[in-house]
């Protein structure tokens, strides 16, 4: 390999700098890379019915011990918080065990997660499944419809659905726990050794337990929405290109001079 010329690696000029400090203020989401973090995904997909409706969703939060906590959580743990919205393609939601039969995820962690060990905070009748685990609501080895193959499966029977529920995994390490290790999309193959992440989805679960037919269908949630930039970054970055531009007038007149 050719190592780069000496120009490549020319330091940017005072505007330059500016244009792409800007540039990176303007594309950021707005999600914090450290302390405490939270992103709420929708869940708008479903084998069943249409795409684009709010099923419900799923809302992840982190903390790695940086400065205040919030949620309440310890150092070092992820949160998950999921919610079956009751709609009125359901019918009769009231008389039926509405909830959750199943939710899958996936993770960038190499993590061998255990219920009660470092899954934690969970509703004790839900059962966990780990890489090729078979369980009756997927296909198999974790085939969650046209959604793909996940990491981790949770499933209640139809006895102990419920329309929310919540649970926390203790990474082990402060330092691993942020939200973007939990967002990886499912893969296309169930070659664990092979697969890399596909084009399936970040989240998936089986909504049950209703009165119109056909009574369950298969979710799943993609990437959330970017947030937009808050003003005053706008207004901050405005101000930088502004500064840039007149010291680059200044010098540009004094050495005319």
């Amino acid at each position: 390999m050719f190592a780069r010329s000496p120009a490549t690696l020319r330091k940017p000029s005072t505007w330059g700098s500016c244009v792409l400090a800007v540039i990176g203020l303007l594309i950021a989401d707005g999600t914090a890379h450290g302390g405490y973090e939270v992103r709420t995904f929708d869940i708008t997909y479903s084998n069943t019915y249409a795409d684009g409706v709010n099923y419900g969703t799923v809302q992840v939060e982190s903390y790695d011990g940086v400065g205040a906590s919030g949620g309440g959580l310890e150092a070092g743990r992820v949160k998950f918080t999921v919610t079956a919205n009751r709609l009125p393609i359901y019918g009769d939601t009231s008389g039926q065990n509405f909830g959750w039969g199943s939710f899958a995820f996936n993770t960038l962690l190499n993590i061998d997660l255990q219920m009660g060990v470092n899954l934690v905070n969970l509703d004790p009748t839900a059962t966990l499944h780990k890489n090729k685990s078979v369980e009756p609501t997927l296909d198999e080895n974790r085939n969650y419809s046209q959604y793909g193959w996940f990491d981790w499966v949770l499933s209640w029977t139809p006895s102990t659905q419920q329309d929310y529920f919540s649970f926390e995994i203790d990474t082990g390490n402060d330092s691993l726990a942020h939200v973007a290790n939990f967002v990886q999309l499912s893969r296309t193959s169930k070659d664990l050794n092979s697969a890399a992440a596909g084009d399936g989805m970040l989240y998936a679960g089986h909504i049950m337990g209703y009165g119109a037919s056909p009574g369950s269908h298969k979710v799943g949630a993609n990437a959330p929405p970017a947030v937009p930039a808050p003003p005053t970054v706008i207004l901050a970055g405005i101000g930088m290109l502004g500064f840039g531009g007149w010291a680059r007038l200044r010098r540009k007149f004094a050495a005319a001079a």
